[in-house]
């Protein structure tokens, strides 16, 4: 296992986190010198190179796997990430942002395809060994990004709700409680801001309004004859659903009701022990990293990225924090996000709600895709507000 002096564990990343460096120097010596911006074609020789130097290190190492956590999946599409970051930060463009949404959903819809049918090969009795691994926390974007494409597109076509349910496959076959439920919170918030918005709008428009609802319409519509499909083909599996719902969700058992074991699997715990290790040291905190010992006598995180911050940094350093998103959440505001990128902007803002419930209620550190994804967005977010308050971002020769 390689080690870099900023702590990367992986060769892989380190070579991609050094990529990003270049990419970034590079365009800086181009700004100094007047020089055009990186080209797309150069962007996809630096995707190529890095994606195959990667394959060959894992085959010389024979590691080159799919069925595990540090898998190639989430180290391949960890070096595009980290590519499409650089490039898109080098140049003063917003086509970039449509490319890469799309490449990034199209190869994870196909991904998780792939993981679907081998997931019901498995429940047919047959032993296979395909997984997506961390690209789980991709699938929510993915299906964010065809919900949208079907909703909002004026093209109506049908092919984007059939996506997004290909999309949420994998997610309600899997059935993982960290994936479930962030999604689950995360499309409550974007159903509440729509409403919001909607209601607080002096000009409602009926007729948009009514053409939603007849796609959410048709969407529950195709969503009850899969889930009658999967009935009618694995009626066993519905039983077990009910007991993982019961048990790993709400705590209680499946014939009582009663709670059982430890509820929420010790975070309630977990977060009255770092509520009262904040009232120790509540000004500046403990530093980055705190672990808090739990009720089975192990060390683990916080599991919640408010009580993490706040045990991390203190009463000011949150302060600092929150300054930051509330001066991102201003950008995000003021910009007018042109007509033709109103899909994708609706797309960035719905996984950061993900990705945000996913931190309250989970560890978000050990998620190099999702750490990666985030990354980009925020870069893009950034991007288009600076490129806003510089009256540079809706030049017509670009978009």
């Amino acid at each position: 296992m390689g080690r870099s002096f900023l702590g990367i564990y992986r060769r892989p990343l380190t070579i991609g986190l050094y990529a990003l460096i270049a990419a970034l120097l590079l365009q800086f010596i181009r700004q100094k010198s007047h020089k055009k911006s990186i080209k797309l074609s150069e962007k996809k020789l630096i995707i190529f190179l890095m994606i195959l130097i990667f394959v060959i290190y894992n085959f010389i190492k024979g590691k080159f796997y799919l069925n595990s956590y540090y898998s190639n999946i989430g180290e391949t599409f960890g070096l595009f990430l980290l590519i499409c970051t650089a490039s898109f930060l080098a140049n003063n463009r917003m086509s970039d942002l449509r490319k890469y949404l799309h490449i990034l959903s199209s190869s994870f819809l196909l991904l998780g395809i792939i993981h679907s049918l081998f997931l019901l090969i498995e429940k047919l009795g047959y032993n296979t060994r395909f997984w997506i691994g961390e690209g789980m926390m991709i699938m929510p974007l993915v299906f964010y990004y065809f919900l949208f494409h079907y909703l909002f597109d004026r093209q109506k076509e049908l092919k984007y709700l059939i996506y997004a349910f290909l999309a949420l496959l994998p997610i309600l076959l899997s059935f993982e409680k960290a994936i479930v439920v962030p999604l689950i919170l995360s499309f409550s918030l974007i159903i509440i801001i729509s409403l919001y918005n909607y209601l607080s709008s002096k000009n409602k428009d009926i007729s948009n309004i009514k053409k939603t609802i007849k796609r959410i319409g048709a969407l529950l519509i195709v969503f009850v004859f899969f889930v009658s499909l999967y009935y009618f083909v694995f009626p066993d599996d519905f039983e077990t659903y009910r007991k993982i719902i019961l048990v790993s969700y709400l705590k209680v058992s499946p014939e009582t009701l009663d709670p059982i074991g430890r509820v929420d699997g010790g975070r309630y715990y977990i977060w009255q022990t770092a509520l009262r290790l904040l009232l120790e040291k509540p000004i500046f905190g403990y530093g980055f990293g705190v672990s808090i010992l739990s009720d089975l006598g192990d060390y683990i995180f916080p599991h919640n990225i408010l009580l993490d911050i706040l045990l991390s940094f203190g009463i000011v350093g949150t302060l600092i924090f929150v300054l930051l998103i509330a001066r991102l959440i201003k950008y995000m505001n003021i910009f007018p996000i042109h007509v033709d990128y109103q899909l994708e902007n609706k797309t960035i803002l719905a996984y950061l709600l993900f990705i945000f419930c996913f931190a309250v209620i989970g560890v978000i550190w050990n998620k190099i895709l999702a750490i990666y994804t985030l990354a980009l967005f925020l870069g893009m977010l950034l991007k288009i507000g600076y490129l806003n308050n510089n009256q540079v971002l809706y030049n017509k020769t670009e978009i």
